[in-house]
């Protein structure tokens, strides 16, 4: 407690002192304002006395001060602290202050330039430019395994698109769902040699007349080319299998031919395919169900390793010419030439046959 006392007397002391000597005055010039003696004065301000409530309103009338901030004098000194804060440690915080606004103010711009840029990119493109890789036109996304296409940008105009094999040291291997459906200023492509897979819809409804399949592509899911421009196509020996519908409708649809490796041919595959002329595929593959259904212009048809053909398979078809292998052991069903008309000639192996042998049976 007397510790405390002794802070708060020396204190009192001091600032006493603090404004006597503001105002110009000696101790002895004070005592006699206050009529005492110097000597009092100074134990006030040395700390050992302190003045009472008289003294402390004579003090304050003196001082032109109230008697509050007398008392109050701790706080005075705090304001004092913080007046004498130094000039240059103010610069030092009115310049840290700018440098930190000045880089918020950056790295907003920076981060509303690229927000910007991105918008005028997908317009011009199609496509979110921080997620998709744009080559020569053709776009490109990160996938399982490496990259899938996934279409052409909106100023695409060359016609013809060649597909990258690698982007980044990653493989490009497929041709993603929808990449180019409706696309109407693409006509022909290449695919790349990485290439395994044209998914579902890929091309459906567009203008594609012309591909080049890669030897290592392996399936065309359904629906690929459905009612698609495209006019021919060769099938390499690496093709397992064309899904269901995979071209139906396309009424452009000439000729048909390779497949050495081909297994499957889902149903439906080529419906409607209004101008086929002339399939000729050497895998030891199974037709099924309707896949050269209603192929009205369909003149020749060789299977030269077919494993089998289910109902209705040829129905309805213009085919003229039908060639098996002599092999027996092969699955034959019901009606696989149902309503073909123009069925003239049926060869196993060498021996022609008339139309009854396979005809409505």
């Amino acid at each position: 407690m007397n510790g405390n006392n002794s802070i708060r007397k020396d204190s009192l002391g001091m600032f006493i002192s603090k404004k006597r000597e503001e105002f110009g005055y000696t101790q002895s010039e004070l005592g006699e304002k206050l009529n005492i003696s110097s000597d009092i004065i100074s134990s006030w301000e040395s700390g050992e006395t302190q003045p009472d409530a008289q003294m402390i309103r004579l003090l304050a009338s003196v001082f032109e001060i109230t008697c509050d901030e007398l008392l109050n004098y701790d706080k005075e000194k705090e304001k004092d602290a913080r007046n004498s804060v130094s000039p240059n440690l103010k610069s030092i915080i009115r310049l840290k202050t700018y440098q930190t606004v000045t880089f918020l103010l950056i790295g907003l711009i920076i981060i509303l330039g690229f927000f910007i840029f991105g918008i005028l990119e997908k317009n011009r493109t199609g496509f979110n430019v921080f997620d998709t890789k744009i080559i020569n036109g053709v776009a490109y996304e990160k996938c399982d395994g490496g990259w899938e296409v996934v279409g052409i940008s909106r100023d695409f105009r060359d016609g013809t698109a060649i597909l990258e094999d690698t982007i980044k040291g990653g493989k490009v291997i497929k041709i993603k769902r929808n990449a180019f459906s409706n696309t109407f200023n693409l006509r022909s492509i290449v695919l790349s040699k990485n290439i395994i897979a044209i998914e579902s819809q890929a091309f459906m409804l567009s203008s594609i007349e012309t591909i080049v399949l890669n030897d290592g592509i392996q399936r065309i899911d359904k629906h690929a080319f459905y009612k698609s421009s495209i006019s021919s196509i060769y099938f390499p020996d690496s093709l397992q299998t064309i899904g269901v519908s995979a071209f139906e409708d396309c009424t452009r649809l000439v000729e048909v031919t390779g497949g050495n490796g081909l297994y499957l041919i889902e149903k439906h595959a080529f419906l409607n395919c209004a101008r086929l002329k002339d399939v000729s595929i050497t895998g030891n593959v199974i037709v099924e169900t309707g896949a050269f259904e209603n192929t009205a212009n369909l003149i020749t048809v060789k299977l030269t390793n077919v494993r089998a053909m289910y109902t209705n398979s040829f129905v309805k078809s213009g085919v003229v010419n039908v060639y098996f292998p002599e092999d027996g052991n092969k699955k034959i069903g019901k009606y696989v030439f149902y309503e073909c008309y123009a069925l003239q000639s049926v060869y196993l192996g060498e021996t022609r046959y008339g139309p009854e042998v396979l005809f409505g049976e």
